[in-house]
């Protein structure tokens, strides 16, 4: 059923087989939902984006979620005042190279996808508050993430992660980083910048746990920043390195990392 309400446009059920041409004739329209109802979650999803949707230069939201869409076309990133895109819940293996453009872009919800990498563009979205990329497929993080110095949500839990770059500790505004279920042996020590981010009071699972964490350890880490800044510290000095998944000193013994973990209890 397609719903034209003043300057929003709602399609769902058989409708999403084949979107009607009709739509991208409101090139001012604001807000666009195409998502299946749960009635009709089963039966009626979109398959496929059309590329006329780079018609609709004046829309602010676009509603994707819970469909069956394995790629953006690159006429999405004409739409230069979109504030809000959603396509969570699809089949998503990439996204389109031109993202950047979007630059007005404030909040992306691309959860439940496949999305192994973010487009060096992606990093150019200078107004990102909220980014969702959980229970994807990413192996890494680059070192442009630094850049997106308005993000308040970064949510990376469920992914593949094996290390986070340095310039995550740019990201000032931050008060929501969720990492859990990832395959992180290391913390960067810059993480301990972000002061609007701190833990100590609440910590919640998703933040780092299943994680193989041992530089600090995760029972460190729970205790927020001022314990990892410790354990940094201390374990700096002592000479201890994490090599292949063993934790040495510099004079090549060997040290259980619960031993050390131990003295912030």
């Amino acid at each position: 059923m397609s719903e034209i309400d003043g300057r929003r446009i709602y399609c769902s059920g058989r409708d999403l087989h084949t979107i009607s041409s009709d739509i991208f004739s409101y090139p001012d329209i604001s807000y666009l939902e195409l998502s299946p109802t749960r009635e009709a979650s089963l039966d009626f999803k979109l398959n496929e984006l059309p590329r006329a949707i780079g018609r609709l230069n004046e829309l602010r939201f676009l509603i994707l979620d819970t469909n069956n869409l394995r790629t953006l076309p690159n006429e999405l990133c004409q739409l230069r005042e979109l504030l809000v895109l959603i396509v969570s819940n699809n089949s998503l293996i990439a996204l389109p190279d031109a993202i950047g453009y979007m630059e007005q872009l404030e909040s992306i919800h691309l959860a439940n996808n496949y999305i192994r990498d973010l487009p060096t563009s992606f990093f150019y979205l200078r107004n990102l508050t909220f980014l969702d990329l959980s229970s994807n497929k990413l192996r890494q993080l680059s070192d442009g993430i630094g850049q997106l110095t308005e993000l308040r949500s970064l949510l990376l839990y469920d992914n593949h992660l094996r290390l986070l770059p340095d310039t995550i500790g740019m990201l000032k505004c931050l008060t929501t980083l969720w990492l859990g279920q990832n395959r992180l042996r290391t913390l960067p020590r810059t993480l301990t910048q972000l002061k609007q981010l701190d833990w100590e009071h609440n910590y919640l699972s998703t933040i780092l746990d299943d994680n193989p964490l041992l530089n600090p350890p995760l029972s460190v880490c729970r205790l927020g920043f001022i314990a990892i800044d410790r354990w940094h510290q201390e374990n700096s000095s002592l000479g201890f390195l994490i090599l292949d998944g063993v934790q040495q000193s510099n004079d090549g013994r060997n040290s259980m990392s619960d031993e050390t973990t131990s003295r912030f209890y």
